[in-house]
């Protein structure tokens, strides 16, 4: 067992006594938790089909299922605390089924999907009726949001045991809501700044991550509704919505006018030609 899946299975283990401890509600185990599961995806980055299948053997989806729902807490937006601990194990997840049908299967078999399309739920609670300017959310949510989306992209692609939990959840509805709100047509017309926790944000790259994300989140958005409505009756009303989501999104790559982007933006949002999503993320967002 060369270093890296060493290191990987060490942290699986740490965050399986991480959950054990979990009721213990210790000083800093948030923290904790977010460390390991960093370590842990950042090697799940580095491509190692025997490594990304024994860890898909071992208790690692039920420990990744618990210690999410332990982090969300019933609550419709996590607390602070917990935000980047929910950032890392989003990040496992999605790398651990990335073009691996078994523990696509183990995820579903633990409940991670479901959990992830609740706490995207939690995060369309938030949006109004009415909603006309972008869904204001900190960084460290529309990372979370962003981050889940590509779990279930992930955990979708060319799977259709996935695919069908995830229609009957109603998960590409729920998308687009979240995506809508966040990044509303036109809503690079607007002068003003997006939010950050809360508060208008004044400086140039703060603003510039955020519409960064936001315009990568709703990108990530139409590939997994396609995902799960290319299969759809064409009267059905999940192939009008994919349908109708592509020509809002089709609209929007020829006719927007965005803060200029750097490099690193056009590196993730081209690699969303492909039939998945590269192995999620391209780095590590530390805040």
């Amino acid at each position: 067992m060369n270093g890296s899946a060493n290191s990987a299975f060490s942290a699986s283990s740490r965050l399986g006594d991480c959950l054990a401890r979990l009721p213990l509600n210790q000083p800093n185990q948030w923290d904790e938790i977010e460390a390991t599961a960093q370590s842990l995806a950042n090697d799940l980055r580095v491509r190692d089909v025997e490594q990304q299948t024994a860890l898909g053997k071992t208790l690692l989806p039920q420990t990744l299922t618990s210690l999410l729902k332990g982090a969300i807490d019933g609550d419709s937006i996590p607390a602070t605390p917990q935000k980047r601990a929910i950032f890392e194990l989003l990040r496992v997840g999605a790398n651990l089924c990335m073009d691996h049908d078994d523990n696509r299967s183990y995820l579903e078999d633990a409940g991670f999907p479901p959990t992830v399309v609740s706490l995207l739920e939690g995060y369309a609670d938030q949006v109004t009726p009415d909603q006309t300017e972008p869904l204001a959310l900190s960084l460290a949510d529309l990372k979370i949001v962003k981050t889940a989306i590509g779990v279930l992209l992930n955990a979708s692609v060319g799977y259709e045991p996935i695919k069908d939990r995830l229609v009957s959840l109603e998960a590409p509805f729920t998308i687009l809501k979240l995506a809508v709100a966040i990044y509303p047509p036109g809503a690079w017309l607007h002068s003003q700044q997006p939010s950050i926790n809360g508060q208008d944000s004044t400086a140039e790259d703060a603003a510039e991550e955020i519409w960064t994300l936001r315009v990568g989140l709703s990108q990530w958005a139409w590939r997994t509704i396609s995902e799960l409505g290319e299969d759809a009756d064409e009267k059905s009303a999940l192939r009008r919505l994919t349908l109708s989501y592509k020509c809002e999104t089709d609209f929007l790559q020829h006719a927007r006018c965005l803060p200029p982007m750097h490099s690193h933006t056009l590196s993730a949002t081209s690699a969303l030609s492909y039939r998945h999503i590269p192995r999620y993320p391209l780095r590590s967002h530390q805040t």
